[in-house]
């Protein structure tokens, strides 16, 4: 397929809505602002600050630090419980290693899921860590019995 130059093609939408058609001096108009805005732009740049604005300081928000720090101890866990998923992951798809040498990563798996359980109930029920914490833990535990009854033998 050819294109075409044809500047009727540009005109034609514009006329059609009420709009300007296009400007045949544009482009040395727009060279002009350019070169002016930036004249300008490097003339204020050069220019010293004559009374700068006074720092605004906001007082320390005590109880939002306490609230990240009680999130970062369930959340860090998530991670760790998540690393031992991908260890997990990799030691089923290697034939070389026997479902017993598997079956370390699968009670590593529980007691993280006892962890994140435990951390769950201690965060507040309406907390987004709350929810990520629970199904993390259902995650973990779901992995470690399906290994259990046998799935993947």
């Amino acid at each position: 397929m050819k294109i075409i130059e044809n500047p009727n093609v540009l005109a034609r939408p514009l006329a059609q809505t009420g709009g300007p058609g296009p400007k045949e001096t544009g482009q040395a108009d727009f060279a002009q602002a350019l070169a002016q805005r930036s004249a300008q732009a490097a003339a204020a740049s050069d220019a010293p600050i004559q009374n700068p604005a006074p720092l605004s300081l906001q007082p320390v928000d005590p109880l939002g630090k306490i609230m990240a720090s009680a999130f970062i101890q369930p959340l860090g866990e998530v991670e760790r419980t998540f690393g031992l998923l991908e260890r997990y992951q990799e030691a089923l798809a290697d034939p070389t290693l026997t479902l017993k040498q598997v079956s370390g990563q699968v009670q590593a798996l529980e007691q993280a899921s006892a962890r994140l359980q435990e951390m769950g109930q201690a965060l507040p029920e309406d907390s987004p860590a709350h929810d990520l914490v629970n199904r993390t833990a259902i995650l973990a535990v779901v992995e470690a019995a399906k290994f259990r009854r046998g799935d993947y033998v």
